[in-house]
């Protein structure tokens, strides 16, 4: 009974604490940009084309603007060379595959 009372304890002293301390990521450069233009955040934007495309794995690159270029690979070892354009709410993009393949596509946000 004194152990379970003693964990129980511990367990709410953590949760009133926290686990990370006070500290709190700090956005990104073009984070910052992509909020004060209306436009997705990194991260949304990897989370939505990583989605559309199948992406196993991605890296995003800033371009200026809340754009960027992208390299990713599907679940088939295909690798990708993307071109991402933003508008507010809007999200366009293409894409050559390492099979010799071309698309488009756009995502609403």
């Amino acid at each position: 009974m004194m152990k379970h009372r003693l964990l129980s304890s511990l367990l709410t002293l953590t949760l009133l604490v926290g686990c990370g301390g006070n500290e709190v990521a700090q956005p990104s450069e073009s984070d910052v940009e992509a909020t004060a233009a209306g436009l997705a955040k990194e991260s949304q934007i990897r989370f939505l084309l990583a989605e559309d495309l199948k992406l196993m794995s991605m890296e995003l690159t800033p371009t200026g603007n809340g754009n960027y270029t992208a390299t990713g690979t599907d679940g088939k070892k295909t690798s990708y060379e993307i071109t991402i354009e933003q508008t507010p709410g809007k999200i366009e993009y293409q894409w050559t595959n390492s099979k010799g393949k071309k698309g488009k596509g756009s995502l609403n946000y």
